[in-house]
């Protein structure tokens, strides 16, 4: 079957953030929707992110990447400058940033799909790339960091167990 490009970039853009049963790998949101505060919060080492600094850094781009297409345009270092805040004290704000997470994929999508074929060209100033090309890139961008979320839970799970069989040890 061939697609159009616009119907493969929404493709890509679903299966790498909020898409369900991809046969390869699971989307940004399905990696992180059953994820308690504290899984969320946690991070392997101070200056590390936590899977919620990542969903936070996620929205802030996918922001960007609209702010850019509203505005015609960027100042990327500026906005650069104003990722990886820090996390909010408040465990309520995890579901919200959890929510907004998959409102602002889907309002992406939803652009990318309201485009014309051939607008799909047209630069997005700040990014130095085409609408295209920058859909693909928050496609790869958010596959890239559900791996990233997915190997951190696994790491998280591997110490907790190795620090239960050593407690186990420690007590006999």
């Amino acid at each position: 079957m061939v697609r159009r490009r616009k119907d493969l970039l929404l493709a890509m853009l679903e299966a790498a953030g909020d898409g369900r049963g991809s046969p390869w790998h699971a989307s940004l949101f399905e990696s992180v929707e059953d994820l308690d505060v504290d899984q969320a919060r946690w991070s392997p080492a101070p200056g590390r992110p936590s899977a919620w600094a990542v969903v936070r850094h996620v929205v802030h781009w996918k922001r960007g990447v609209m702010e850019a297409l509203d505005r015609d345009g960027l100042d990327a270092e500026v906005w650069a400058a104003a990722d990886w805040s820090d996390l909010p004290l408040d465990d309520a704000a995890w579901h919200a940033d959890r929510d907004e997470l998959a409102r602002v994929t889907r309002l992406l999508a939803q652009r990318l799909a309201a485009a014309d074929e051939g607008l799909l060209d047209n630069a997005v100033h700040g990014f130095d790339a085409s609408i295209a090309e920058t859909a693909f890139h928050v496609a790869t961008h958010d596959a890239y960091h559900a791996g990233q979320i997915r190997l951190l839970l696994r790491l998280r799970d591997a110490l907790a167990s190795a620090a239960d069989r050593g407690a186990d040890r420690g007590a006999g």
